[in-house]
């Protein structure tokens, strides 16, 4: 038995072998031209179509499409779908061999936009799949699946003059000091906004939810900070300066008033004279006719013996008006300050009426504050009175004024 186990193996070794093989290179051959079905995962990259050469030319880690955004100046188009796609997939039916050296090869795909609307790209038309097809031979089929889906839309430019509503407050202020009086500076004042169409339209409607807030320590009656776009905004539109440049936030100084009520009679109110000055270099300027210097005055045609008189009204702090008021301060107040119309104002006219300004001199307290009170107008009417004749220079000269501005 062994014998004959012997002669069955050993009997015509080399035909054997050499049909073995034969078998060996055949199978090889049938197995490569056998058809298979692969798929291929591509990054979606979204570029901008200034920026493509180099980018297409970086060497490539993984296989890409190129969605290729803003090829037309005069109309930039983008894809507007929030989040974008970030992978399409392509499959393949072609020979197993063709698949595995395509496999092995960092491939490269461009989708230009060209108009606005649903985009539902085939395999056709994407830049550079002659290559891949070429690469898998005759016969080969690449279908994009599932398909991918793009909203393209026309990018949008609108510039917005920053207003202190567009700056949202979260927090407090320092103890006594107002949250809604405020002065706000933001620099730069004027941005422009910069995304798909329809996201530029709906942040100028929510213009409120626009920015992050300000953050308020309860501590600072002063606040100086960047604010950025807010988190719902920063993957959809874009902020720029007014030569194009990214920005990334806006700074924005706060300053807040202190919350003042009004000081109630006896000693919150008192009268003063309205006096006129007068800048007689900007009067000769407008009204070359007439100078203060050659004696020219403003009357008060309703109380022409003498200048009118106003009341005005302090407002302090809430804390000092509840509780003991400083008398002696608000007696010294009264002679920090005057009521003054400005002569140089009222050119080329004969008769017509000035607004009535508030001065506070340098000593007047940081903690109060005046303002003409309830009831009282904030113009009076005046009248030109022509220099008197020179030989009743003498005599004095009506009116009280001095030339300052």
């Amino acid at each position: 038995m062994i014998a004959f186990l012997r002669r069955l193996f050993v009997h015509d070794l080399g035909r054997k072998l050499l049909a073995l093989c034969f078998a060996v290179v055949l199978f090889d051959l049938l197995d490569a031209k056998v058809q298979g079905r692969d798929r291929l995962t591509l990054d979606v990259v979204y570029v901008d179509a200034s920026e493509l050469p180099q980018l297409a030319e970086a060497p490539a880690r993984a296989s890409k499409l190129l969605v290729v955004e803003r090829a037309d100046a005069q109309q930039p188009l983008v894809v507007a779908d929030r989040p974008r796609p970030a992978s399409v997939t392509l499959q393949i039916d072609a020979p197993k061999d063709a698949i595995e050296r395509m496999k092995a090869r960092r491939l490269t795909f461009l989708l230009p936009l060209q108009k606005e609307g649903d985009l539902v790209p085939t395999a056709a038309e994407l830049g550079g799949i002659d290559l891949l097809r070429d690469m898998l031979g005759a016969g080969a089929q690449v279908e994009i699946d599932p398909p991918l889906r793009l909203a393209v839309e026309a990018e949008e430019r609108r510039a917005l003059l920053l207003v202190p509503e567009d700056i949202v407050l979260r927090g407090t202020p320092a103890p006594g000091f107002d949250r809604g009086s405020r002065t706000t500076v933001a620099r730069p004042n004027e941005v422009t906004l910069v995304g798909p169409r329809r996201f530029v339209a709906q942040a100028l409607e929510r213009r409120a939810e626009l920015f992050e807030a300000v953050l308020l320590d309860g501590t600072s009656r002063q606040v100086n900070q960047g604010v950025g776009l807010a988190l719902q905004w920063r993957d959809r539109i874009r902020l720029v300066d007014a030569t194009g440049a990214p920005l990334d936030s806006v700074r924005v100084t706060l300053e807040f008033k202190r919350r003042m009520v009004p000081v109630p009679e006896p000693d919150g109110v008192f009268e003063l004279p309205v006096q006129v000055v007068c800048n007689d270099e900007l009067l000769r300027r407008d009204d070359p006719q007439r100078s203060w210097r050659d004696g020219w005055r403003l009357a008060f045609p309703q109380s022409p013996d003498d200048a009118p008189r106003l009341r005005l009204q302090f407002s302090a702090t809430e804390s000092a008006v509840a509780g003991a008021l400083d008398r002696v301060k608000l007696e010294l107040a009264r002679d920090e300050v005057e009521l003054v119309v400005r002569a140089h104002e009222l050119a080329n006219v004969e008769r017509g009426t000035l607004r009535v300004a508030i001065v506070k001199f340098t000593d007047f307290p940081d903690d109060l504050e005046l303002a003409l009170a309830p009831g009282e107008p904030n113009v009076v009417e005046v009248e030109w009175v022509a220099p008197a004749p020179a030989s009743d220079a003498g005599s004095g000269e009506k009116g009280g004024a001095d030339d300052r501005e």
